[in-house]
């Protein structure tokens, strides 16, 4: 996009991919590289290393297997609809034409 228009002080571009997803666009990079400015002062607050780490901070447990779980009593599983039909619009028999033989097989 040529002639995008960054409002720093605002954090906004144009192009707004600044807006939809806090990461820099080019011209939000030009623009801060003209001004001699820092970028880190630009980023979203969510991208920084301690948010980072506050993220990930926990472990995930594991998941028990199959055979750990309780059997419950009184109830049997539900089978699954699985339909083995294809999807679309079912294939056109061709027209024969009047000296062809009909294949009933």
């Amino acid at each position: 996009m040529q002639g995008a228009i960054v409002e720093l002080d605002f954090m906004s571009c144009s192009c707004r991919r600044w807006e939809l997803n806090g990461l820099s666009c080019l011209h939000e990079c030009a623009a801060i590289n003209i001004g001699e400015l820092l970028l880190n002062g630009f980023v979203h607050n969510f991208y920084t290393v301690y948010n980072y780490r506050r993220t990930y901070e926990f472990n995930i447990m594991r998941i028990n297997s199959l055979d750990d779980w309780p059997k419950s009593e009184g109830t049997s599983p539900l089978l699954s609809r699985y339909n083995k039909s294809k999807r679309g619009h079912p294939p056109m028999i061709r027209r024969r034409g009047a000296y062809e033989q009909v294949d009933n097989s």
